[in-house]
């Protein structure tokens, strides 16, 4: 069993794909599950919010839900770990005192899985409920159990008197509350095809979920506990659930999905009790399936969300991070590169079977010039701002890592040591470098000291760069383009109103984005429907600068050309005239074999 939990820990920091988060502790810690094991195994983590984020795995298991006092977590195992039924187990929040305190046999129905257990405001009950369906109120102390027949997914009242739940003993079902021993029961509304699990406002005055009523959509609700009130307060062709409500009870956080958009939106969005001030706090990478509500800090600033990842969200700015420190991951960047003055291009070609090494070239394809002969191969060249050095990605069977040369091709310092760092990037006073490490972004000064963890990423981009002004780095994240601050490490989507966004670059002055994207998925395999685009920084619809299989864009210092890789081959884009010039191909050119990264020397 160690050797499982090691290897789990390491993989969830690979890739922590199905974690679902229970409320933090004070805002600085998370308890989840993921399972991101060799054997597919929950495990049970905490994580300390900070950058990078520190994961503690607890136990084996899933759902896991701290106590109010945050002094102990309960948990379910047993779901596909053996024959022998399923559980709900207890551990004390330092990991010691793992014990049972209830079995469902293996010849009932199983523990739900993908339902956080639900702990009375007085820590002495739990609730949980079991596939039938079933609520069980689990007394912690004395381990006995009152059932609630035909129900599933409970919330508690703040006073702890009663829980609310769906009702599913015959279709269509219905939002029902019921005291904690199962008698009392109410219907609260009409009957609906569809409802998410219903939410208790933090005074118990209104109840919020997600419910699909006839001739309607699924849409966003709140009804008081006695049944009266019903309001819906989101209505669109969206569809809004898992509602998760503010610690003061004045906004309601909630996950929309929007698929009749193309491509499809996911969003994490915050409304008032009213139904007014609606707000996306951020655009997530995947949609919100089988997922826990959103879950707010006590001071109401941030919000935990599982979605391809634990991901942390600015309540009050947007904005996600993602608490991954890294993924094992390998991705090779690539591009032009231009110099300062728009005289050279920087970029990396392999002669034959041989490895890349890196070269200089004129715009118009003369002056060619070998700067690196070293055995191992040499990717990603990155001017420094003044133009006397070169940061690079060398790998070779022996290892890897980051250096920085000069512009003659002498060796200046190996930054780093790790084989997967990649897409070096320079900050614009040349003090610090940006690199991808399996799935996060790091910087570090280029003498290799002073290594930081700045943003997990869904994983490794093939590039990122460093804006002008030294506020953000953008990326993509293989579909849209995202922007991190350099300052705390939240990401916001670039809205461009295109198909995708890739390979992004800066213009000279950090005004506008330039990257590689088409513009109709439906289109993907249409050479016309590629090309270059620009865009705002700060989003808004891109507009198309030339068409073409046109890749890792470098703007030339006075904004009048683009170099560009294409296929194996480098091309200059003049936008004054709309026309692309290949300087460096398959053939006719000094260069035999694949010519990528071009870059403009300073």
């Amino acid at each position: 069993m160690p050797t499982a939990r090691l290897l789990a820990l390491f993989l969830v920091l690979a890739a922590p794909a199905a974690a679902r988060p229970a409320a933090p502790a004070h805002g600085d810690l998370i308890v989840f599950a993921s399972n991101r094991s060799p054997a597919r195994l929950d495990h049970v983590f905490t994580a300390a919010v900070g950058r990078p984020a520190r994961l503690r795995s607890l136990a084996v298991g899933t759902d896991a839900a701290y106590s109010p006092d945050r002094r102990q977590i309960a948990f379910v195992r047993g779901n596909g770990l053996n024959q022998d039924g399923t559980e709900i187990a207890l551990v004390d929040a330092d990991g010691s005192g793992l014990r049972t305190i209830f079995r469902q046999p293996a010849d009932e129905q199983r523990i739900a899985g993908w339902a956080p257990l639900q702990w009375s405001p007085d820590g002495s009950r739990v609730a949980f409920f079991v596939y039938g369906p079933t609520i069980g109120v689990l007394d912690v102390r004395t381990g006995r159990v009152a059932w609630i027949t035909g129900a599933q997914r409970p919330s508690w009242s703040p006073d702890g008197r009663r829980l609310a739940f769906e009702g599913s003993e015959s279709y269509p079902y219905q939002l029902e509350t019921a005291a904690a021993d199962g008698s009392d029961r109410r219907p609260l509304g009409p009957p609906t095809y569809r409802i998410t699990p219903p939410v208790w406002s933090p005074r118990g005055v209104w109840l919020v979920f997600g419910a699909e009523y006839a001739n309607s959509g699924f849409d966003l609700y709140r009804i008081r506990p006695d049944g009266s009130g019903l309001r819906r307060l989101a209505h669109d062709s969206a569809s809004e659930e898992l509602p998760s409500w503010s610690p003061d009870g004045t906004r309601i956080a909630y996950f929309r999905s929007d698929t009749e958009r193309s491509p499809a939106r996911y969003t994490l969005r915050t409304i008032g009790l009213d139904g007014r001030g609606a707000r996306d706090l951020a655009v997530l990478p995947l949609p919100p399936f089988r997922l826990s509500p959103p879950a707010w800090t006590r001071d109401g600033r941030r919000i935990a969300i599982a979605n391809g990842g634990l991901r942390i969200v600015d309540a009050r700015h947007g904005g996600a991070r993602l608490l991954r420190p890294g993924a094992r991951a390998s991705a090779f960047t690539s591009g032009p590169q231009w110099s300062l003055d728009g005289r050279r291009l920087l970029f990396s070609a392999h002669m034959g079977h041989k490895d890349y090494d890196l070269y200089l070239v004129r715009p118009d394809g003369t002056g060619l010039r070998r700067l690196t002969t070293d055995p191992a191969e040499d990717r990603a060249p990155a001017w420094s701002p003044d133009g006397t050095r070169i940061a690079l990605v060398r790998r070779s069977s022996g290892g890897g890592g980051i250096v920085v040369i000069r512009a003659d091709g002498r060796l200046v310092a190996r930054v780093t040591h790790d084989r997967s760092d990649s897409a070096p990037t320079w900050s614009p006073d040349g003090r610090r470098l940006a690199f991808v490490r399996r799935s996060a972004i790091w910087t570090v000064r280029p003498d290799g000291r002073d290594e930081r963890f700045l943003a997990a990423v869904p994983f490794a981009p093939r590039r990122i760069s460093w804006s002008p002004s030294g506020s953000a780095i953008a990326y993509s994240d293989g579909n849209e383009i995202q922007l991190v601050d350099v300052a705390t490490g939240f990401t916001k989507q670039v809205a461009t109103g295109v198909g995708g966004g890739l390979e992004p670059t800066w213009s000279p002055d950090g005004s506008h984005l330039v990257f590689t994207s088409y513009r109709d998925a439906r289109y993907f395999r249409d050479p016309q429907a590629w090309g270059l685009f620009q865009s705002s920084a700060a989003g808004g619809p891109a507009a198309k600068l030339v068409t073409g299989y046109l890749f890792w864009p470098s703007v030339a210092p006075d904004s009048t050309q683009i170099a560009t890789q294409g296929e194996g081959s480098i091309s200059v884009v003049d936008l004054r005239t709309s026309t692309v010039t290949q300087i460096i191909g398959y053939s006719g050119s000094p260069v035999d074999g694949y010519a990528r990264e071009p870059a403009w020397r300073p």
